[in-house]
């Protein structure tokens, strides 16, 4: 191997291995969540698991704006524009933090409603409703602290 060839592989295994680790933690959290809900019950496994169908469709719409965030980081990044890049992650955030707070008030205002699209159970929509108020307060400090991990990433730290 060229000297080339070592620095590329240093430089990709120093970014990929705290991201595989990242993502190893949170696969060990969400395993021990399933656990401890399964202790619960099936009711409350069920519950949990639908309603966390919206967290999915949140979480999709923050990769998305932060994905728009980091291709043009990057670039800026390459030119050491770091001015360029605040103003990017500054609107990334202000456009994450206006969808989770409408879609935290939606989760909290309309629960039963969003469960029933998932659910006709009615013990199952009763659990959900009880974990969509809860997990509704995470959303906005989750949609910023990923949208600010992923700009992060992109520059190197």
């Amino acid at each position: 191997m060229s000297c080339i060839d070592k620095k590329f592989y240093t430089s990709v295994c120093a970014i990929a291995l705290p991201i595989a680790l990242q993502n190893l933690i949170s696969f060990s959290v969400n395993l021990m969540d399933t656990v401890m809900l399964g202790k619960l019950g099936e009711v409350a496994l069920s519950a949990a698991a639908l309603a966390n169908q919206m967290f999915f469709i949140f979480n999709v719409v923050c990769f998305g704006v932060s994905s728009g965030a980091i291709v043009l980081a990057s670039q800026y990044w390459g030119k050491k524009d770091a001015e360029a890049i605040q103003k990017i992650t500054g609107l990334a955030v202000k456009i994450i933090t206006a969808f989770s707070l409408l879609f935290s008030a939606v989760v909290m205002l309309f629960p039963g409603q969003i469960m029933r699209i998932f659910s006709p159970d009615a013990a199952v929509i009763e659990a959900g409703i009880h974990y969509l108020r809860v997990v509704a307060l995470s959303y906005t400090t989750g949609g910023i602290s990923a949208t600010f991990l992923m700009v992060l990433r992109s520059v190197g730290t």
